[in-house]
């Protein structure tokens, strides 16, 4: 029996019988680290109308691995900001959080490396890094902390100097036994606040490479305040700028293109590392320059500071877009109606000192002659003297009249002596 052509089935008919697909809501992971509208304000207690604003509305994402410097002016929020990571203070709005959970206090997964060391004194190395090791695995047994300790004193490359105090260390060393006492207990998150920042350069170097071994190796993430733009260049993945205090927040947030690991002489050659380095130059010292309320009204004399020239072994490399130009008046540089006076004084004061100065040769010239007639005289005195043994009673018992009249003493000797 054959069908109809109404019984034949309809494909497009068939296409809405189909159950249809569920739809996939695609939500964003949420990163690693977050800041979200974080804020910071103090009470002022002279003026309660107008609290102090410290960190207003910073927002910012860090993923999981990566290595961020924070740089920006003196004052700007940074340590602030990084307190409020490591949970030693709260945010006075906004959010910070680690892997989803809002950070409240402090706690293992977040180690802190100060400039300052923060070693106890009256322990070795040692003891120092199984301080936080036992604090913090305190079910492990002795031997197991042992263990630790010792591999991450190898890792610092401090085995020969475990049993020596902070006292007995230099600052590299210093360091280093902190760095090795925060990665003992395995965190996730390292918060430098400028650990290199009172190191030579040549330590801070070593340094630099050690801590990006250690990263390579631990992947751990870091976040890292300095105020050396060469040193975030070759460390970060991202350098994070900071806009001037009060009420800063984030100015710019900068990828470093440069391939790991890294070399600091190749990169140095790079003319993309003179770009990116000029153009933090001009973030800090043109857009976001530092100046005091108080000088704003002498806007004429004020001095704006500008960065250091390149070295002669840098300069070829230099990208081809240079800084912007920026004023600048040197230190001694007075205004112009203070000139004539400043001219009078010292046009007086060289006088005065010509005048000192010749009075003082004149009297060192008459000192001379006077000195030099002396020694023409007191040799023939003492050959006479020497020559009439019998009788030196006169001369002892009147040294007055020789002294005011040589010449006639110089001229006859003879008489002198055949008395």
């Amino acid at each position: 029996m054959s069908k109809s052509p109404n019984q034949n089935p309809n494909p497009e008919n068939m296409q809405t019988l189909k159950t249809p697909k569920a739809t996939k809501i695609q939500t964003e992971k949420p990163g690693f680290l977050t800041i979200k509208d974080v804020s910071k304000v103090y009470d002022n207690l002279k003026n309660p109308e107008q609290p102090f604003v410290i960190l207003d509305g910073v927002n910012l994402t860090i993923n999981e691995g990566e290595f961020i410097c924070l740089i920006g002016h003196s004052g700007c929020g940074k340590s602030t900001l990084l307190n409020m990571i490591a949970g030693f203070n709260g945010p006075t709005n906004g959010e910070v959080a680690l892997e989803g959970a809002r950070i409240t206090e402090p706690g293992p997964d977040r180690m802190v490396v100060f400039q300052n060391y923060s070693l106890l004194p009256w322990l070795t190395a040692t003891e120092n890094i199984h301080l936080g090791v036992e604090t913090v695995y305190g079910e492990k047994s002795a031997e197991e902390h042992n263990t630790i300790v010792q591999e991450h004193l190898e890792l610092v490359g401090l085995t020969e100097a475990c049993n020596k105090r902070p006292g007995q260390l230099s600052g590299g060393m210093k360091q280093r036994v902190a760095i090795a006492r925060a990665l003992a207990t395995r965190p996730k998150l390292l918060i430098l606040d400028e650990p290199f920042g009172a190191l030579d350069p040549i330590t801070r170097e070593e340094l630099q490479e050690e801590l990006l071994k250690i990263w390579r190796e631990y992947k751990i993430t870091i976040v890292m305040i300095t105020h050396d733009i060469d040193e975030a260049l070759f460390l970060a993945d991202r350098i994070v700028m900071m806009t001037n205090g009060p009420a800063a927040s984030i100015g710019e947030d900068v990828h470093i293109p440069f391939s790991r690991p890294r070399n600091r002489t190749r990169i140095m050659e790079d003319p993309k590392y003179y770009e990116l380095r000029n153009f933090a130059l001009e973030f800090l010292f043109s857009r976001y320059a530092h100046h005091e309320e108080d000088q704003s009204t002498d806007s004429e004399t004020a001095a704006v500071a500008v960065p250091l020239p390149l070295p002669a072994s840098k300069q070829r490399a230099v990208a081809d877009r240079a800084m912007p130009p920026v004023s600048f008046m040197p230190h001694a540089a007075e205004p112009p109606e203070a000139s004539p006076i400043k001219g009078g004084i010292l046009a007086v004061s060289w006088l005065v000192a010509m005048a000192t100065l010749a009075a003082v040769n004149m009297s060192a010239v008459s000192s001379q002659l006077k000195q030099a007639k002396l020694g023409e005289t007191a040799p023939q005195a003492t050959a006479a003297v020497v020559s009439s043994p019998p009788s030196p009673a006169p001369i002892a018992a009147s040294p007055a009249p020789i002294a005011t009249s040589p010449a006639p003493i110089a001229a006859s000797p003879a008489p002198i002596a055949t008395s």
